[in-house]
């Protein structure tokens, strides 16, 4: 079977030595201990991209939507566009993630013209971490894995567990070949070819279109102004709450905090329900320690719905 992608060409030549899957357990860590291992991955050439690719399996296994994991860095973004790149590799993984997310999230989803006989965003089979992985790695307590035969066994000849192996081998061969024919095409073009609409877009990291992709270009050209002005707001009304510590007192800390819950509500549609369920993911928690609940967002976005300055289209709106 031919490599296509970084990710296959990696577990190819894993599968021909003959190696083991790896034991992984991500299931040790807190989604927050993931979000500091992706952004790690990101920075690490060496190993990083299946690294990264591993610890987006599990963030989707559990439903934390790649709108909130760590993004790319600007300079990352930045660097060679061309194929075999660590920059194209992590930009890859990230797109992946999208279609992974997809498949999971939209097992459903209706799409006219297929790649190569596949739908992208529709899962080959059971997405354990072995078969998601290509049995580089595998968690706990899932069924061993099978290294299937990639070429010329008849499907009927095999087991379950390797007739599964094998068709996910398949689906990272022709997602692979699809990203190295359009991996130059902006993120939208890819939610017209996959039939996406904008709002079907909008938990997604990469492939992004409509009203959802403004949201996010304007967080990013404008996200440093909002802050200022949410700074000057919490310096002119110190917060006085004593359940927090001094240091998270401090109107840098409240400033801080307040952006990131408005930068939540903006990804979620300006759902208080949604953001709610953001934050809790995001690890945000009230003065009590709880999660935020969606009666306490609505008062800190009705606080900052009122600042003077707040660019217009970085305002909460009605909650």
């Amino acid at each position: 079977m031919r490599a296509h992608g970084p990710l296959m060409a990696a577990a190819l030549r894993y599968a021909e030595a003959g190696s083991p899957p790896g034991i992984y357990s991500p299931t040790a860590m807190d989604t927050q201990g993931l979000f500091s291992a992706l952004r790690r991955a990101m920075d690490s050439p060496a190993g990083g991209v299946f690294s990264a690719w591993a610890l987006h399996v599990e963030l989707t296994r559990r439903g934390v939507p790649p709108c909130l994991r760590p993004e790319l860095t600007e300079d990352l973004l930045d660097r060679e566009h061309g194929p075999g790149t660590f920059a194209d590799s992590m930009r890859f993984v990230a797109w992946l993630a999208d279609l992974l997310w997809l498949a999971h999230q939209r097992p459903d989803h209706y799409q006219k013209n297929p790649h190569r006989g596949m739908n992208p965003i529709k899962l080959p089979g059971p997405l354990t971490f072995a078969y998601a992985t290509m049995g580089v790695f595998q968690i706990p307590g899932e069924a061993q894995y099978e290294s299937p035969s990639l070429e010329g066994c008849k499907a009927d000849s095999l087991t379950q567990n390797a007739r599964h192996a094998r068709i996910w081998w398949q689906w990272h061969s022709k997602v692979g070949n699809l990203w190295r024919q359009t991996h130059m095409n902006p993120g939208y073009a890819y939610a017209i070819r996959f039939e996406l609409a904008p709002g079907e877009t909008r938990e997604l990291g990469r492939i992004v279109s409509g009203p959802p992709l403004k949201e996010r270009e304007a967080l990013r050209r404008k996200g440093h102004e909002a802050l200022s002005v949410i700074l000057a707001a919490a310096r002119s009304m110190p917060d006085k709450a004593q359940a927090h510590s001094p240091e998270t007192r401090s109107p840098e800390a409240v400033a801080r905090r307040r952006f990131r819950l408005l930068s939540l509500h903006i990804l979620a549609g300006r759902s208080s329900t949604i953001t709610a369920r953001y934050a809790q993911m995001a690890g945000m928690v009230g003065p009590d320690g709880k999660p935020l609940t969606r009666q306490a967002i609505m008062k800190q976005m009705r606080r900052i719905e009122l600042l003077t300055g707040l660019p217009k289209d970085l305002k909460p709106g009605k909650c």
